[in-house]
């Protein structure tokens, strides 16, 4: 009977306590548990690298994200975030420019001001922080950017005097990191340097073409007259002007002759004060200074003094050393008189006339003694 009692009295003293103590049945409430937070494992790409033109901030900015295993985004997760264009993608040796590390802000990191400087296809930008998995973009195009400036994409090589360029020049249009730009409507207009060859070369042919498929293309330059370092200006309005590699011109075939320096202060019996120069001449002008002509100078028929004798060395032959040049150096005429005219003549080449000139007394006076 005791036992029972005692039973009775402890169910009363436990019902008691269920009551007042509260989260665990009864009236009472239950505590909320605190959370814990999943470990951060993974990087994600929020917002995708689209479409955009080289040299020009991508719009949108990428967003990079951390999240844990179920594709939440960690918060309280610290760290610095790098992003760079994925190894093998896009164009080889572009470079992606402006903040690409940057510190996480609530498992966030939001890129500003990044551009890459090389149009191309199929990059992909990878982003990666400490030991978390790294994440990498969907493929994207970058595209060129706005037309800056002229390069010279075939520089022009030498040839001769009035023919073709051997080689002919090409000229593309490029934006300002160096990407050929398609779908420019300009031309494309090529001069001689002002400084560069020879002040009185004519650069012939058609020097202004269309561009088309991003480039100009020139096929019948010529240049009249020779010159060692010429070199080219490619201009269109607006753009940043281009110039070409330093060529040379030579001379055409040799097709005349020409005095290069007339004689004067000629005296009946001396030698020529200055003495006449003879050049070997292609078509344009130019001294042929590979020519080994044999020149022969003489008084023209029918000027001066009938019956004057030009006395000296008349035939010389040209010498590269001299620039194609017959140098004479005693000339002389025995006779007095005015409206001389030299000539000179080279089988196979035009004969040229000299400036007249005239022939003045001797200096020289004869003496006498008289007897005393």
């Amino acid at each position: 009977m005791a036992v029972r009692k005692l039973s009775v009295i402890s169910l009363t003293i436990l019902l008691a306590v269920l009551i007042i103590l509260p989260g665990c049945g009864g009236s009472g409430v239950s505590p909320t548990p605190t959370p814990t937070a999943a470990p951060a494992v993974k990087l994600v790409f929020t917002t995708q690298p689209t479409e955009a033109k080289a040299n020009v901030p991508f719009d949108p900015q990428p967003v990079v994200a951390v999240e844990d295993e179920e594709g939440n985004i960690a918060t309280g997760y610290k760290g610095l975030v790098v992003l760079t264009i994925t190894a093998g993608t896009g164009t080889s040796g572009a470079q992606m420019w402006g903040g690409t590390k940057l510190a996480l802000t609530n498992g966030v990191v939001k890129f500003k001001d990044l551009y890459i400087d090389k149009a191309g296809s199929a990059y992909t930008l990878t982003a990666i922080c400490g030991n978390l998995s790294s994440a990498t973009s969907k493929p994207f195009t970058v595209l060129p950017g706005p037309p800056a400036k002229l390069i010279f994409s075939i520089q022009p090589s030498g040839g001769v005097a009035g023919s073709p360029l051997t080689t002919q020049p090409e000229v593309t249009v490029q934006d300002a990191g160096g990407n050929t730009v398609t779908g420019y409507e300009g031309s494309v207009t090529l001069a001689i340097t002002y400084g560069s060859g020879t002040q009185a070369a004519v650069l012939s042919g058609t020097t202004t073409v269309h561009v088309i498929n991003s480039t100009a293309q020139f096929t019948d330059l010529s240049i009249n007259r020779t010159s060692p370092e010429y070199t080219l200006t490619a201009t269109s309005p607006g753009l940043v002007s281009a110039k070409s590699r330093i060529f040379q011109i030579s001379a055409a075939a040799p097709t005349k002759l020409e005095f290069t320096v007339q004689l004067e202060g000629a005296k009946a019996g001396e030698p020529f004060e200055t003495q006449p120069k003879v050049a070997v001449m292609d078509i344009y002008g130019n001294v042929v200074t590979s020519s080994r002509a044999s020149i022969t100078v003489s008084i023209t028929p029918d000027t001066g003094t009938a019956g004057a004798i030009l006395s000296g060395t008349k035939t010389l032959v040209a010498e590269d050393a001299m620039g194609g040049l017959s140098a004479f150096v005693n000339l002389s005429i025995d006779r007095a008189g005015s409206g001389y005219t030299l000539t000179a003549t080279s089988a196979g080449l035009t004969s040229a006339t000299s400036a007249p000139f005239d022939v003045t007394p001797s200096s020289t006076k004869a003496t006498s003694s008289e007897p005393q």
